[in-house]
């Protein structure tokens, strides 16, 4: 099945989310163990039906290994079947699903406990009340952006700068364009969702911090119930609950500020990420402030105050309803960037055993190259701050997907810049580490939500490999690393054209759009060069 009509894709979508719930409900009385071991023998046989149903090649069946998925589900970890939504929309959908009901079940069993903590208390009222409910939303906004002409931006999106657009959702009916809140697009669901935290905010009495919740419950609630259709006010709202420090005492709270479900027609992706404050999370934010105080030059070069407006929150992630509940993050931008400690510290080691396919790593270079992962998440986050849309969002069509592909890559090379001089030969491991996790676990297609990063990763090899800071060892199916220099010099040119050229003040708005899009161009050119794909090939094998 190649994409669907509308209808079509709904009825996927409804029998993969009943069918997950029946398997959540033989779960009734079991314990976990029992549980997910059916869990793991459902997907056995889903996969086989897969293979049959669709004549998978066994190269495509790799990507449904169902021991694989089993883990993926376990983890949070299913972008890589999201390239596989236009052509076999069955199976995200259902790992999806399968996904959601997963962790509606831990916390079910969490929340039956005779005597819960804060922790198990809030996070029981919010998965039951709403987190559900938010997953069925978002399964109806991949429905929609998989139907024809879901994923295009319609002819009047550029006649407004505003980002409120990406709040609303506009549909072509009989000729017309109608304009819906997302409350009017989803129906009993959003319904669900927003009475669902008022709810949750009412059941807060005696938590500690229970009140600071109940706030920003009831504030989120008001957000996704007001239904007007004037998208600067939408955005203005939207701005006043993002720049929120919505740090609750011992809890933090993310509402999802990403517009990548519905490619160019640039939806709002609903999300709700649950953190919580720890030591290791207090560790990681100093070392995240230090890279905020050296983004202050650069802020400077675009010709924005050095004032440092934007905060950083890390946190140790234990929950994400919507897109979230998809894959786990590891970060956020926006005026207050986020960091999910545990999932970015879980990942280090599948990403440098990645690298390890193509290049050389002594032990030395291996106790530093953890902590330069750790660090390279935290100043791209920040890199995003620079000349960010928030502040300068007449300069670039958010919506676009271009737009995005080309602020994720200069968030790449500005944030290179803000390492110390002893990270620069780490850091450079670093973002290649990054980048060989991206080609092997995030696979993507056009207007994917992982379609930046994959070409941000592949423009990031041929860069160093022109620059002279790397070379290709056909013979050994190796990259060899040649010079630190070459490589700072490369990142520091990349992200002085770019900010040059597109986001200073000042820019021309007709003239910065025409040389970012040819800079994608080129981007896109350079990833399908023959040593790319060599390393790539290198990097799966």
């Amino acid at each position: 099945m190649n994409g669907g009509n509308l209808v079509d894709l709904r009825l996927l979508a409804e029998e993969a989310w009943q069918e997950s719930r029946e398997i959540l409900r033989t779960g009734d009385g079991l314990p976990v163990g029992v549980w997910q071991e059916r869990v793991r023998q459902v997907l056995y046989k889903k996969v086989d039906d897969w293979k049959g149903k669709y004549g998978l090649t066994d190269r495509q069946a790799e990507l449904i290994q169902p021991e694989a998925l089993y883990n993926n589900v376990r983890d949070g970890r299913l972008w890589k079947l999201e390239a596989w939504r236009k052509k076999y929309p069955e199976i995200p959908y259902f790992m999806y699903c399968l996904r959601s009901a997963w962790q509606e079940n831990y916390f079910s069993m969490v929340g039956s406990g005779d005597k819960l903590t804060n922790e198990e208390m809030v996070m029981s009222l919010i998965s039951q009340n709403v987190g559900k409910y938010l997953d069925r939303v978002y399964l109806s906004q991949m429905v929609l952006a998989d139907s024809p002409f879901g994923s295009e931006a319609l002819s009047h999106v550029y006649k407004s700068d505003s980002q409120g657009w990406q709040y609303l959702y506009e549909v072509k009916e009989e000729g017309k364009t109608v304009v819906y809140s997302y409350q009017e697009m989803f129906g009993e669901d959003f319904n669900r969702v927003i009475s669902g935290l008022r709810e949750v905010a009412s059941q807060l009495t005696g938590i500690k911090d229970g009140e600071l919740v109940a706030l920003f419950m009831n504030k989120l609630a008001d957000l996704w119930s007001n239904n007007t259709h004037d998208p600067d006010e939408l955005d203005k709202l939207w701005d006043e609950v993002l720049m929120m420090d919505a740090r609750l005492g011992w809890l933090e709270i993310e509402v999802g500020n990403s517009a990548t479900v519905a490619g160019d027609a640039n939806k709002q992706d609903v999300e709700l990420l649950i953190g919580i404050r720890d030591k290791g999370a207090e560790t990681r934010e100093r070392v995240c402030g230090l890279y905020l105080e050296k983004a202050k030059r650069w802020r400077t070069f675009v010709g924005e105050s050095n004032e440092i407006k934007y905060s950083f929150g890390v946190n140790r992630l234990i929950a994400a309803f919507g897109v979230g509940s998809f894959g786990w993050t590891q970060a956020m931008g926006g005026v207050r960037m986020k960091e999910y400690y545990n999932v970015a510290e879980q990942l280090v080691g599948q990403k440098i055993s990645i690298l390890r396919k193509v290049m050389s790593i002594d032990g030395d270079m291996e106790r530093s190259l953890g902590e330069a992962i750790l660090g390279n998440l935290e100043r791209h986050e920040v890199g995003h701050s620079i000349g960010d849309f928030f502040l300068k969002r007449k300069q670039l069509p958010a919506r676009a997907t271009w737009a995005n592909i080309l602020d994720e890559i200069k968030s790449q090379m500005v944030g290179y810049l803000l390492a110390v001089a002893d990270e620069k030969k780490a850091g450079v491991l670093a973002e290649l580490a990054e980048n060989s996790y991206v080609l092997v676990e995030e696979p993507s297609s056009d207007g994917s939500s992982t379609e930046p990063y994959n070409l941000m990763a592949r423009y990031v090899w041929a860069g160093l490999i022109d620059a002279g800071a790397l070379r290709l060892d056909l013979e050994r199916s190796k990259v060899i690393f040649v010079d630190t220099n070459d490589a700072y010099e490369w990142f520091e040119g990349q992200a002085k054209w770019i900010l040059e050229n597109v986001y200073k003040t000042g820019c021309p708005a007709s003239e910065a759009r025409e040389k970012a899009e040819s800079f994608v161009k080129k981007v896109k050119e350079a990833g399908q060069r023959e040593e790319i794909k060599t390393i790539v090939k290198w990097l799966k094998a």
